[in-house]
């Protein structure tokens, strides 16, 4: 829709009020228009003449904890009071908190679902478990839990770290709790 022309219009405003650092009774209504009829033309002189004006409020007044006043430029108090509201992460940080939303529930189902436990303990006391490495039990465990919460999981790993022994103990855990297993497999075939 080349040569369209497009706005939007309506209460949320860069002001106080609008990024909600003071409470109002006013109500936030937005539209979304298309096209140059009237309405955008009348829309576009209004801002030009808005933009070309001076500012209304070049400076806020603050006042402090003793009764003090101070002036201040408005911009650079609206990004104080803009950062203020918000928190500033690492990327370490950034990346533990995506870590926690994937597999945080994971963990506390562990911890808290006694069941699962009891299950576990099950496993626990089997050969195939026992002969698995550190790593490979926990990886057992986690399969298990993406199983049981998506019906699906990838065991993916590099050649030699023992993804067809993690793959029978998984097995065995849903043997012990009395389903059928089935291995499929594909043929092999020769180049």
């Amino acid at each position: 829709m080349k040569g369209t022309s497009y706005f939007i219009t309506g209460s949320s405003n860069l002001t106080e009020a609008g990024i909600g650092l003071k409470q109002t009774n006013n109500v936030e209504l937005n539209i979304a228009e298309t096209g140059n009829n009237n309405q955008y033309i009348e829309l576009a002189e209004w801002f030009d003449e808005l933009w070309n004006k001076k500012q209304a409020h070049r400076e806020k007044t603050i006042i402090d904890e003793n009764g003090n006043k101070h002036t201040k430029p408005f911009k650079k108090y609206l990004i104080e009071e803009i950062e203020k509201i918000f928190n500033r992460y690492t990327p370490e940080q950034l990346y533990y908190k995506v870590l926690f939303e994937l597999f945080g529930n994971q963990i506390l189902t562990e911890q808290e679902n006694p069941e699962f436990n009891r299950q576990v303990g099950r496993l626990e006391n089997t050969t195939i478990y026992n002969s698995l490495y550190d790593f490979q039990q926990k990886g057992v465990l986690s399969l298990i839990k993406m199983l049981q919460k998506y019906d699906g999981a990838i065991l993916a790993d590099a050649v030699g770290l023992g993804k067809t022994w993690s793959a029978l103990a998984v097995m065995k855990f849903f043997q012990l709790q009395g389903r059928q297993i089935i291995l499929i497999c594909p043929k092999k075939t020769s180049l």
